[in-house]
């Protein structure tokens, strides 16, 4: 049975299963019975926007709606995210830190973020969270989302994890959005988090023809010709933010959905594929960047050792940021 591709209240493309998921996690912590959902898939693949549908669900249903996104450059500052989620908040109800709850205000109220090697006392400052938590759950139910969790600082992420194993005792839903451990270094952290008991994983997958057919048909005025959304869909393998990037950069050349549309959309994929994996790399570090460049020189076909030789880097680097590229490299059949 093909997926439905028709778009939803929230703009988002055949993630009926992904969305139905996240309302009951919602439903429930609603009902006092709270929830993990990992969301996790390569970059473009619509993370972002499932997150933001369960937010609009969320304060929807009455819910008190935390967010924050973590940052690859903040990843040194102890409970940065944990901060970004609760410090606006704290700053407005500071009832909210009483009783055991002023445990955590060192690591949510305002002040520069704690660097490695504080003076905070994580125990403490979990137990705290979680009073944090608790005292906010009892005015009713929450939800705590994280885009980019893959690279929170640890601190935030055991506290995360902390609450995890406890969310079920209270009216709060917790929604993660992460990369798959292909482009980063997996963490004990994350490894919790994602195998919690109270944790729901999804992975939303890479759209279908269908999907891409209505996508283009926002794009354009008409019917697509076949052979176009064809060619779309075999150069971006599916992925909504590349694809959007696409049909951008084909109405910008005054092309349409057409079968001469097609041609451009070969002659313009490359392109628009190397800005997308070039943004891609930079956000993954110095080690991924190098070894794609190896890569890339060495045409694609090389083994572990001649990669090593080209970019001049530790084996285990090479094989680490080998592994990195390979997880984004989703949209290579442009470069055929």
């Amino acid at each position: 049975m093909t997926r439905a591709a028709t778009r939803t209240g929230e703009g988002v493309l055949e993630r009926d299963h992904e969305l139905a998921v996240l309302s009951d996690v919602l439903r429930a912590a609603a009902s006092e019975r709270g929830g993990l959902v990992w969301v996790e898939g390569p970059a473009g693949i619509g993370k972002t926007r499932l997150l933001d549908a369960a937010r609009e669900r969320a304060a929807a249903l009455g819910m008190t709606v935390l967010a924050a996104r973590a940052a690859r450059l903040e990843r040194d500052f102890a409970f940065g995210v944990v901060r970004g989620l609760f410090e606006t908040l704290v700053a407005r109800r500071p009832g909210l830190l009483a009783g055991a709850a002023r445990l955590a205000a060192p690591v949510v109220s305002s002040g520069p973020a704690s660097p490695p090697g504080g003076d905070t006392d994580a125990g403490s400052a979990l137990h705290g969270l979680y009073w944090l938590t608790a005292n906010l759950a009892e005015a009713g139910p929450v939800l705590l989302v994280v885009d980019d969790a893959h690279v929170a600082d640890a601190a935030s992420l055991r506290a995360i994890a902390y609450l995890a194993r406890r969310v079920s005792e209270l009216g709060v839903a917790i929604v993660l959005g992460a990369q798959p451990p292909a482009v980063h270094t997996a963490s004990p952290l994350v490894d919790a988090l994602r195998e919690a008991g109270t944790t729901t994983v999804l992975r939303p997958a890479p759209l279908s023809r269908d999907g891409i057919e209505a996508l283009v048909r926002c794009r354009f005025a008409g019917s697509p010709d076949p052979s176009f959304t064809a060619a779309c869909h075999e150069v971006t393998g599916g992925n909504p933010l590349l694809v959007h990037a696409l049909l951008a950069a084909v109405a910008e050349a005054g092309g349409d959905a057409d079968r001469a549309g097609a041609e451009t959309v070969a002659a313009l994929a490359p392109a628009v594929v190397a800005t997308f994996v070039a943004r891609r790399l930079r956000e993954s570090g110095t080690e991924a960047a190098t070894v794609a460049r190896a890569v890339a020189l060495l045409d694609g076909r090389a083994e572990l050792r001649h990669v090593v030789a080209v970019s001049g880097l530790d084996p285990a680097v090479v094989s680490r940021g080998r592994r990195r590229w390979s997880g984004r490299s989703c949209c290579t059949r442009a470069g055929r």
